[in-house]
């Protein structure tokens, strides 16, 4: 986890050009320390972009191209560089006018219903949008290279600079947009945490990227790139989102003219990593949406939806007196588009607890949250918006392995600071800018 700081970052210029950073640094990863010699420094890559998107060293010098993998939204370079060591090169963009969650908006009570029937899980082919194949609509926004021995990161949206940390320590600080880390073993695995600030439209808002690479080793007879369309995401990505209560049990006399006999039914339970059968297991949470690309499947069938809601149940003096699902008609997936290696959706969700309503009016608030999932097939999911901070929230990403399993990420787990919060205005929005790595 990152350690806390006082640093204020200051609000700069937008890094569109990323120039690489060389330094001496003590690196510590794996339990290993290695000292980057800047006499000796292992030849890097430069992610300047677009003057050399990864083809290129740090001196300029040509790279040995091996092959490219290119689609507007994504591509991935394999090339060799000066001193012989293999080099992979991952650069991910956005539509030049990308996907944005919606404003924070007062919920209309009256379109919030419920049911006394369990309405879920419920299952949809989403209308997939065609994105644009061509590459002048899109911009980059993040990338990478993985060498034998170096790994270079470049956030061309970053406001400014950026940290990069490991288990727990900051252990590089880009000061220009770009940041390179030498002296690595080959052949081993790292989960890295970049954390920086992007411009919103309400601000600078920090933001956070995770990323998982393996580096490069041209002594094993298996030697191949650790990221590729063709072969890391072979069929399905996917994320689920949801809302749930810890406690066995939550104060229901706000809804209930004052009387603390009244009580809600909680989850009972902390944050649940998916299983198996994720997302039409047994209900256990207050509401969920989830989103399925399959990338070898033409639209209408290559973004499937669900949705689903737990039981809402009211004690009084712990005895039931009531029982019904929230309508699930305001959890939308809006606008979801996809292109051969690239997936979005905004998820626009809005519900309530349907015993607490006076004449048919809701008046105990609502969960409310408005994200947007950019989704690629080379293994990185990125989500952007908000959530009013009630109650628990989590999100999971799954991805496949080249072995035909799955394999599940927390992307993440938010807290519960109030139930006050479900009502319009009281508490200030919690912001996600977070991206994850496979």
């Amino acid at each position: 986890m990152r350690a806390s700081t006082n640093r204020k970052r200051k609000a700069v210029a937008s890094v569109m050009a990323a120039l690489v950073v060389t330094t001496t640094l003590t690196y510590i990863g794996s339990n290993q320390a290695a000292q980057a010699d800047a006499q000796d420094e292992p030849s890097a890559v430069s992610l300047d972009y677009p003057q050399s998107a990864g083809t290129i060293d740090l001196q300029g010098r040509a790279l040995e191209v091996l092959s490219t993998e290119e689609t507007p939204a994504e591509s991935i370079v394999t090339s060799r560089l000066i001193n012989g060591e293999l080099a992979t090169t991952v650069t991910l963009r956005v539509p030049v006018d990308p996907l944005e969650p919606g404003p924070v908006e007062p919920v209309d009570a009256s379109q919030l219903s419920s049911t006394t029937e369990n309405p879920g899980p419920v299952s949809e082919n989403l209308d997939s949008m065609p994105l644009s194949e061509d590459a002048a609509d899109w911009r980059p926004a993040f990338a990478y290279t993985t060498s034998e021995t170096t790994v270079t990161f470049a956030w061309y949206t970053a406001n400014g600079p950026f940290e990069v940390w490991e288990e727990g320590e900051e252990i590089a600080e880009s000061t220009d947009g770009s940041a390179t880390l030498s002296g690595l073993k080959p052949g081993s695995t790292h989960q890295f945490e970049l954390y920086g600030s992007i411009d919103t439209d309400d601000g600078v808002t920090d933001s956070s990227r995770s990323v998982s690479v393996t580096l490069e080793n041209s002594d094993s007879s298996t030697t191949q790139s650790n990221l590729s369309p063709l072969t890391y995401q072979t069929y399905t990505t996917a994320v689920t989102y949801r809302t749930f209560i810890p406690e066995q049990s939550a104060p229901a006399a706000a809804c209930n003219w004052g009387d603390t006999s009244y009580t809600f039914d909680g989850d009972n339970r902390s944050w649940d990593f998916p299983g198996p059968s994720e997302p039409f297991q047994p209900a256990n949470y207050r509401t969920l949406m989830a989103l399925n690309v399959n990338w070898d499947n033409e639209d209408p069938y290559n973004l499937n939806a669900v949705t689903n809601v737990g039981e809402s149940i009211t004690r009084k003096n712990g005895s039931i007196v009531a029982s019904e699902y929230t309508s699930m008609e305001n959890m939308l997936f809006e606008e979801a588009g996809s292109t051969t290696a690239y997936a979005q959706a905004r998820f626009n969700h809005t519900a309530s607890n349907p015993h607490c309503k006076l004449f048919n009016q809701n008046y105990g608030g609502s969960i409310q949250y408005n994200v947007v999932f950019r989704i690629y097939r080379s293994g990185t999911v990125e989500m952007v918006g908000w959530r009013k901070p009630v109650p628990n929230h989590e999100v999971y990403v799954r991805w496949d392995r080249t072995d035909g399993t799955n394999f599940w990420q927390t992307l993440a787990r938010r807290t519960n600071q109030g139930f006050g919060c479900l009502l319009d205005g009281v508490c200030a929005v919690d912001d996600y800018n977070i991206s994850s790595s496979y």
